[in-house]
Parts: C-alpha cells; structure tokens; sequence
C-alpha cells in the first residue's frame, strides 16, 4: 500500500509539472500573439507601406528589393500600387538578372 501511495505521490506531481508547463506554454503563446499584431499593426498599418504613383518609381523600388530586400521597412505585398494601371517590364527579368530567382508573394 505504501509502494502504491509513493506511486500517486509521484504521478500527482507529474501532472502538476504538466499542467504548469502548459500553463506557461500558454502564456508564452499568447504572448508571442500579442506582439506579433502589436508588429503587424504598426509596421503594416500605420502608413508603414510604400506608396507609389508612378511606374518608374515602382521599377526602381523592385530594382532595389530583388538586390536587398531587408533594406526596406516591409515586406513587398504591403506595397500600396493601386495608382499603377501598367505593370508591363516591371518583373521582366531581361530587365533585371536578379527577377529570375524573385519568387515572393505580391
């Protein structure tokens, strides 16, 4: 009987490592969660993103993101191209080696 009760005794403190392991993965999870759309929010929606108004403008800003794409402030699917209506050469890798190997979301 007291083989058994050291039995309970140690899976009883089992579960409780268990359960405060969980409870802390949780608060880690929640966490990470919240700072993630903390980021998100401010990079992303608060007028983070590059606005751009003409076609030029544009190239030169994909030029420069296939070269370096950590040298901008966010990530190229969060660029505002809404006033550009001809995107005709802008990806065109006989303009630009380097659009070969761009394989990214837009």
């Amino acid at each position: 009987e007291e083989q058994n009760s050291k039995k309970e005794t140690q899976s009883k403190t089992i579960m409780m490592r268990y359960d405060y392991f969980l409870s802390e993965l949780s608060a880690e999870l929640i966490l990470f969660a919240v700072v993630s759309a903390l980021v998100y929010f401010l990079l992303v929606r608060s007028n983070a993103t590059h606005t751009f108004t003409s076609k030029e403008k544009l190239i030169q800003a994909v030029d420069a993101y296939v070269t370096n794409p950590f040298a901008f402030r966010c990530h190229i699917r969060f660029w505002d191209v809404s006033q550009i209506t001809d995107f005709s050469h802008v990806f065109d890798i006989r303009r630009n080696f380097r659009l070969k190997r761009f394989n990214q979301d837009l």
